[in-house]
């Protein structure tokens, strides 16, 4: 089982799990407050269509040219999976960034600061298991990146729409104030 114990393969399942009922449980009190996802106006939802559109391209590419350098090269730089994971963390980072950027992030009722407590608390709670693979030195095995690097990863992407965030409410202000 690639050296994990079924107990890990549980626990990774059981942490996909939370994360869904975690997911679904926000959106019902969302719902209960009247925030659906249908209160992107149209604009919004035109530039999210868009950054969708960015984010599936650049899943598409990492994916083929994993495939010629994995395929064709014979070089594996990643665990099998672990190779797809990095892939569709970097075409979230786009989509995220990019709705960001064009304020098509938020809903038309929601504030920034929700964003901001989310991705702030998911990029710490990644911290201690990050810090622990680097201590174990567990990020690469036989020349390959293994199941350590998603935590780092997943922190680096909601770390990236953190500072997204802080960027452009601060270059909102700024506009603001002219």
């Amino acid at each position: 089982m690639n050296g994990k114990s079924m107990a890990w393969y549980i626990g990774f399942a059981v942490g996909i799990l939370a994360v869904v009922i975690i997911c679904l449980v926000v959106r019902a009190v969302q719902k209960r407050r009247g925030v659906t996802p249908s209160d992107y106006d149209e604009r919004q939802q035109v530039q999210r269509g868009a950054a969708a559109q960015r984010a599936f391209v650049t899943l598409l590419l990492l994916l083929c040219v994993n495939g010629i350098v994995s395929g064709a090269l014979d070089v594996h730089w990643a665990q099998p999976g672990v190779d797809s994971f990095l892939c569709m963390f970097a075409s979230v980072a786009v989509f995220v960034v990019e709705c960001i950027c064009r304020d098509a992030y938020f809903t038309v009722s929601q504030t920034p600061r929700s964003g901001i407590t989310i991705f702030t608390l998911v990029t710490l709670c990644q911290l201690p298991a990050t810090i622990m693979h680097a201590v174990d030195g567990d990020f690469v095995a036989d020349g390959q990146l293994t199941l350590a690097v998603i935590n780092p990863a997943c922190m680096v992407v909601f770390a990236v729409a953190l500072v997204a965030i802080l960027i452009k409410r601060s270059r909102d202000k700024r506009e603001d104030e002219e």
